[in-house]
């Protein structure tokens, strides 16, 4: 991929949390992902865990257990602009390889359009 990329950044504070893979937390959290087109949310289930990423304003439901919730706040967004081809290689080492050589830690997650990457808000 030599073409320059382009990204977008999502100034609004995220908030990444870890929950445990049940359809009851599932059915609890669905409706938080209903939110205005700006804001960044994603929802991942896997075996092992659930995984929402959320705007840092939005509160979890008090009927989750606290201790079945790790979270991680201050988190930010850059989309790359446009969207991907699924036959492009490359295109997540070349945003996330300058922040490796930086230590800034990131979290990624790919759409069928995009990739993201999330930094820690202190390093934006």
């Amino acid at each position: 991929m030599s073409s320059p990329l382009s990204l977008v950044y999502y100034p609004e504070p995220l908030a990444i949390h870890r929950l445990a893979p049940d359809a009851t937390t599932i059915a609890r959290v669905a409706p938080l992902l209903e939110t205005n087109s700006n804001s960044v949310v994603s929802l991942t289930v896997t075996p092992s865990e659930f995984s929402v990423i959320l705007p840092a304003v939005v509160q979890l439901p008090p009927e989750i257990s606290r201790s079945e919730i790790q979270t991680e706040t201050g988190w930010r967004a850059f989309a790359i602009s446009g969207q991907l081809d699924f036959a492009l290689v490359g295109v997540l080492v070349k945003v996330i390889g300058p922040l490796k050589d930086a230590a800034i830690s990131v979290f990624t997650l790919s759409t069928y359009d995009t990739d993201w990457v999330l930094v820690k808000e202190n390093v934006v």
